[in-house]
């Protein structure tokens, strides 16, 4: 429901009367990643009682890597801006795409990045993907 209302002030702020302030705007914005992000971590601990039933179901698709590092450090970067860090990718162009969960491993980078930025008072943070040897099935 929160979810829902803070979705509608910051997609359609037009049906309001009056025009927000861009700081309250931007603060929104940020209200609205974190909802979806708390929403994630619900599922999250719904799927570890369907692993532990035995029941989880991973629906695999291909991932660039980069959108995920992207979209992590594009979610906190509202706390690196307010701690005055910076963020940097290093993510190889021709990595290739990974077949996995792709909300799994967007939950472990996030909480990656997340951890980096909340434990980090100055300087920034470097986020890197690099390709390693292919695992063979046994």
């Amino acid at each position: 429901m929160i979810l829902g209302l803070v979705s509608l002030i910051v997609e359609t702020p037009q049906i309001y009367d009056v025009a927000l302030p861009r700081d309250l705007r931007d603060d929104l914005q940020i209200v609205h990643r974190n909802c979806e992000h708390l929403a994630r971590m619900v599922n999250d601990v719904l799927s570890l009682a369907q692993i532990e039933a035995g029941r989880l179901v991973l629906h695999q698709e291909w991932v660039g890597l980069a959108e995920v590092v992207a979209d992590a450090v594009e979610s906190v970067r509202p706390l690196l801006d307010k701690k005055g860090l910076s963020a940097r990718i290093e993510v190889p162009v021709d990595l290739p795409e990974v077949r996995c969960d792709r909300t799994r491993i967007q939950q472990v980078v996030l909480n990656l990045v997340s951890n980096a930025a909340r434990f980090t008072s100055q300087g920034g943070i470097i986020v890197q993907a690099t390709g390693g040897r292919p695992i063979r099935p046994r």
